[in-house]
């Protein structure tokens, strides 16, 4: 979700979340689902059962990104998406230039905490 104050940073999420499904779908054993899928539901505004019981996954990431000037913060959440309950978040603050680096920053992290 791109929460900048007049919009316009959604490529920045869409980076992230290549990233995310690129880094995850590094795991070992983990199923992670395509980006075509994914990306269908995200401006649906469903609850995360619901995206859940619609992907048939157990657990989302999700996610925003903030431009405010020349800085830049991606928030990312693993959610359980049987219950709805958070597992994981995290929050990275970079300079706006940096935005790859935040996009790596993030997928590897979020992989880590689902190993």
């Amino acid at each position: 979700v791109d929460l900048s104050a007049g919009g316009g940073n959604a490529h920045l999420g869409d980076g992230v979340g290549d990233a995310l499904i690129t880094a995850l779908g590094r795991v070992d054993g983990l199923r992670v689902t395509a980006r075509t899928s994914s990306f269908a539901l995200r401006d649906a505004r469903l609850d995360v059962r619901a995206i859940g019981d619609t992907l048939g996954v157990a657990t989302v990431v999700e996610g925003s990104v903030r431009r405010e000037g020349d800085r830049l913060r991606v928030s990312a959440q693993l959610v359980d998406a049987r219950t709805g309950y958070e597992i994981w978040s995290a929050r990275y603050d970079r300079e706006a230039d940096a935005a790859p680096a935040a996009q790596a920053q993030t997928a590897g992290a979020t992989a880590r905490a689902l190993r």
